[in-house]
This record gives structure tokens, C-alpha cells and sequence, in this order.
């Protein structure tokens, strides 16, 4: 349909009206998409990003103590030491390890839901 014919129903008087089948057509096809089976949410995939995050936190924690008995053990490696228990370090690595790991998952996971990839 060309752009002057649309022009010229749509600025006419005339009632427009939709085809006989029109809603049984619609109606069909809402009924079918209601019977399609929901998409669940990942619950799994949730549960199991909760437990890198809670595992990630406390190796963040751990690390602070495991650190400082090494720099007290072996004072030849104290720079290095000194530099990996700082706890802004620290932060940053766990924020990048657990946005690369989120990153992953969700993407994992987007791509199991569209069935893209099984």
C-alpha cells in the first residue's frame, strides 16, 4: 500500500472497520501465546552468583590475615606484601573479578533463556 492510497482512507468519512475474522484471528493467537509456558526465573543462576559473591568477599577477607603472616615470614617479599593487603587493592580486584564473573553468568544465562545456545 502506497503512501497516497493510505492518505486518501484514512482522510475519508468513512467508518473503517476491521474483517469479519478479524477478532477471532486475535483472539486465537492470545489464547495460544497464553498457553505457551512462562519463562521461569533463574533461580539457580541467582543462587549460585550469590555464593561467588559470598565466596569472593570472604577470600577478600581471608586475604588480609594471610598476607600479613607472610609479610611477618618472609620480609624479603615485603613490598609486594604491603602493596597486595592494601584494602583498596583489595576492593578493586573483588569488584573486577566479581563483575567479570557476573558479566559472564548473565550473559551465560540470557543466552540459555532465549535458547541461543543450550
Amino acid at each position: 500500500m502506497k503512501m497516497d492510497e493510505l492518505d486518501r482512507i484514512l482522510s475519508s468519512d468513512q467508518m473503517l472497520t476491521p474483517s469479519s475474522d478479524f477478532e477471532s484471528r486475535v483472539m486465537k493467537r492470545i489464547l495460544v501465546e497464553a498457553a505457551s509456558p512462562s519463562i521461569r526465573f533463574p533461580w539457580t543462576l541467582f543462587a549460585l552468583s550469590l555464593t561467588v559473591q559470598a565466596f569472593l568477599a570472604g577470600l577478600a577477607a581471608r586475604t588480609d590475615i594471610v598476607y600479613r603472616a607472610n609479610h611477618l615470614l618472609w620480609k624479603k617479599i615485603d613490598i609486594w606484601i604491603t602493596a597486595l593487603s592494601d584494602p583498596a587493592l583489595q576492593i578493586a580486584a573483588l569488584m573486577a573479578v566479581t563483575s567479570i564473573v557476573g558479566t559472564f553468568l548473565l550473559v551465560w544465562g540470557s543466552l540459555r533463556l532465549t535458547g541461543a545456545r543450550d
